[in-house]
């Protein structure tokens, strides 16, 4: 079960790793800073590398925020450039999991 376990966390890290890496190319495109991205979500630059650089994620607040910001310089910018696409397989999984004794498992 605990490997089953990591190998979930992971794929949701993967997940948020993909959301993250969406958000810098499109912030690097609109030309803004990660102090200036930090500054708008009321966190700091370094959170926001840290996000970048797959060690940390951004909640539904962040997102939702950062939404807000990229469409004020483009319009054309929406949910689903910032969400990577989804495989029927991954919502299957994320149906599956439940958390047990504060651990994220999968039921057999």
């Amino acid at each position: 079960i605990y490997k089953k376990a990591v190998l979930i966390m992971n794929f949701i890290t993967e997940l948020d790793y993909k959301i993250g890496q969406n958000i810098k190319n499109i912030r690097i495109k609109l030309n803004l800073s990660s102090l200036h991205l930090g500054d708008y979500l009321n966190v700091s630059s370094s959170f926001i590398r840290s996000v970048e650089n797959g060690k940390s994620k951004y909640n539904i607040r962040h997102i939702y925020l950062i939404i807000a910001l990229f469409n004020e310089k483009d319009p054309a910018i929406t949910f689903d450039l910032i969400m990577p696409e989804i495989e029927e397989n991954l919502i299957l999984d994320l149906q599956a999991i439940k958390k047990v004794d504060n651990k994220y498992i999968k039921d057999e």
